[in-house]
């Protein structure tokens, strides 16, 4: 993450910068040595994709794949290195005006985006697979894009908050 700032930015801006991200927009305690945020937003994601992508959901339930040994890199990165270049810093745009909530946003629309792919693999391996290789597989900014907007700001998650507590 600080590396991608110090692309666009000063040292001291990307510092500060970096110290928003951490202190600010992602959940207290998200990179704590226990990650115990880290690993509440991953629960709450995998009720999301229950009830958002259900046939996804089933057919990971089926394959015994967990898509939070996955997610949690996406999460922790806030996608650098797991999606484009270009399209991260779009993620980045709404991220830092909407907050930790597009992290589940973007997360589903990738999902959604290789949902055929997905609902294709035959056993845990190629499922784990096919959700790793996101950023070599992606392309075509407009259908995740679509995808992000279709699924709304909101996503129905109001109660997120206090579910974090």
């Amino acid at each position: 993450i600080g590396a991608l700032l110090l692309l666009f930015m000063e040292e001291d801006e990307a510092f500060w910068t970096l110290t928003a991200i951490v202190e600010d927009l992602l959940p207290e305690s998200f990179y704590a040595d226990n990650m115990s945020a880290l690993l509440t937003e991953l629960e709450l994601f995998d009720d999301l994709v229950k009830s958002k992508l259900p046939k996804i959901a089933q057919h990971f339930a089926r394959l015994g794949v967990d898509i939070k040994a996955i997610c949690s890199q996406w999460f922790l990165l806030v996608y650098v290195n797991v999606l484009p270049l270009e399209t991260v810093l779009r993620v980045w745009d709404s991220f830092f005006l909407e907050g930790a909530s597009v992290l589940f946003r973007v997360a589903l629309a990738v999902l959604k985006y290789h949902e055929k792919e997905l609902l294709a693999t035959e056993d845990t391996g190629r499922a784990m697979m096919a959700l790793s290789e996101v950023r070599t597989e992606f392309s075509g900014l407009g259908s995740l894009a679509g995808c992000f907007l279709a699924l709304g700001s909101g996503l129905g998650l109001v109660g997120t908050a206090s579910a974090r507590r």
